[in-house]
């Protein structure tokens, strides 16, 4: 899906301005991935506070996992990342809780077989 596809799509919810938090190099190492992840979601929980936001991160595999560990330490599960999945954090009081977490239900094909 291309920018313009996505805008249209999903109307008010992409930031057209939006610019890279982080520059990453690879190969990167597991440690690298790790303090890059939580360093992009601590800048975004931050940001998200500010403007008494909700978070949504579409990610895949481990970058997902750390950052929903890095929102909501207390309430994210060590489980199976897919593909591509998306986890949803929503701001209760002054921190964000977990909602969704490494949901995949929108692949046509999903890596975890539904029941």
């Amino acid at each position: 899906m291309t920018l313009e596809q996505a805008c249209a799509h999903f109307p008010g919810y992409i930031d057209r301005s939006y610019r890279t938090l982080e520059d990453t190099t690879y190969p990167e190492t597991e440690e690298q991935l790790f303090e890059r992840t939580n360093s992009i979601v601590q800048k975004v929980t931050k940001k998200a506070r500010e403007k008494k936001r909700n978070i949504c991160i579409v990610s895949h595999q481990d970058p997902c996992e750390y950052m929903a560990h890095e929102i909501d330490g207390e309430h994210a599960q060590d489980k199976f990342v897919s593909y591509c999945c998306i986890t949803k954090a929503v701001l209760k009081g002054k921190r964000h809780r977990l909602v969704m977490q490494h949901d995949d239900a929108h692949l046509s094909s999903p890596e975890i077989p539904r029941d």
